[in-house]
């Protein structure tokens, strides 16, 4: 699918599962302040493995937690909504 191998965001998907929407939050957030994943391992404290597992949207290899907790030590939190459907005429 994608490994995130240049340094382009990806565009959101309204039907896209909570975790890929996670990534793709991290991703673009990693992007447009220009971070490398090699920085990001350090400032996480995490293995580089880990840290592209975290941005890997072609394999589930992070969990939501661990999404979240890179997001909250970059100063940033995933928020999910449930927002009702408007009725058909």
């Amino acid at each position: 699918m994608f490994r995130n191998s240049n340094s382009r965001s990806v565009p959101k998907g309204n039907s896209a599962k909570e975790g890929v929407q996670a990534k793709i939050a991290l991703w673009n957030h990693l992007v447009s302040n220009r971070y490398r994943l090699s920085g990001i391992s350090k400032l996480l404290d995490i293995s580089p493995a880990q840290t592209q597992r975290l941005v890997d949207l072609s394999k589930d290899g992070a969990s939501m937690e661990a999404i979240e907790e890179a997001l909250y030590k970059l100063g940033m939190h995933f928020e999910v909504r449930a927002v009702a459907q408007p009725k058909a005429t």
